[in-house]
């Protein structure tokens, strides 16, 4: 996160929301305002939507969805 808040110019993709939510609920409401400074810069992209990624051996969209 120090890198992103140094430089405007970086941008990092995470899609791990649980493990995403666990740090995020440890940070102090300083450390927050800075998470949502960069997400709301677009330096910081949480992605996927789910809780976990799915499993990609399935190869059926509707597989993908259940995993979900």
């Amino acid at each position: 996160m120090q890198e992103l808040y140094s430089d405007g110019n970086r941008t990092f993709t995470f899609g791990d929301l649980k493990f995403f939510k666990q740090w995020y609920d440890k940070l102090n409401e300083t450390e927050k305002a800075d998470v949502k400074t960069v997400v709301a810069n677009g330096q910081l992209d949480l992605i996927n939507g789910g809780w976990m990624p799915p499993d990609e051996a399935l190869t059926q969209y509707d597989s993908l969805l259940d995993n979900f």
